[in-house]
């Protein structure tokens, strides 16, 4: 394992072991974890980027939530026109729900939200060339994940991050009220 760590495919392939199975032995043998952010946006026609992050800017929502010792990204929208939430699922993956009706609603609400690095990664990227109103929302997110990438994983989260994670949450949280 040592010697193909930190190299997650590699170390599948030679140990015959699954992604978990690396992972957890890593972290009991105090190896450094490199984690690593495929992108793809670019692939996607600037014609729907456009439409999203309009959409987004109007309907979606920008935020953290609490997650192990540390605050991680999460990003959502929550609408009654299902269509326009499976735009974003075929394009940024994530997970689309169908919520209950509250109170006098005549009609359902649908969420969709995302939560991986990756994904998450890819869509702050994707839309905030043509973002306006979570323009400085989206910039909170894209600043957790890349401190994240930069200073790798190890056993646990360092102090530092963590403060970091708190204060982006916080100022996250503050854009919303302005």
């Amino acid at each position: 394992l040592k010697d193909c760590f930190p190299n997650i495919r590699l170390a599948q392939v030679k140990l015959g072991r699954t992604d978990s199975a690396i992972k957890c032995r890593s972290k009991k043998l105090k190896l450094y974890y490199a984690p690593s952010i495929e992108l793809w946006y670019e692939k996607i026609p600037i014609e729907i980027r456009s439409y999203i992050a309009g959409h987004f800017d109007g309907e979606g929502c920008a935020s953290f939530r609490k997650r192990k010792e540390v605050m991680s990204p999460v990003l959502s929208v929550h609408v009654c026109h299902k269509p326009v939430l499976e735009l974003y699922k075929n394009y940024f993956n994530g997970n689309l729900d169908k919520g209950s009706k509250r109170g006098n609603q005549r009609k359902i609400i649908y969420r969709w939200k995302l939560v991986g690095y990756e994904d998450v990664y890819n869509f702050i990227l994707s839309v905030l060339p043509f973002s306006l109103e979570k323009k400085d929302q989206l910039l909170c997110l894209k600043e957790y994940i890349d401190s994240y990438l930069n200073n790798g994983r190890k056993v646990g989260f360092e102090d530092s991050f963590k403060k970091l994670s708190i204060n982006l949450h916080l100022k996250c949280t503050q854009l919303k009220t302005v």
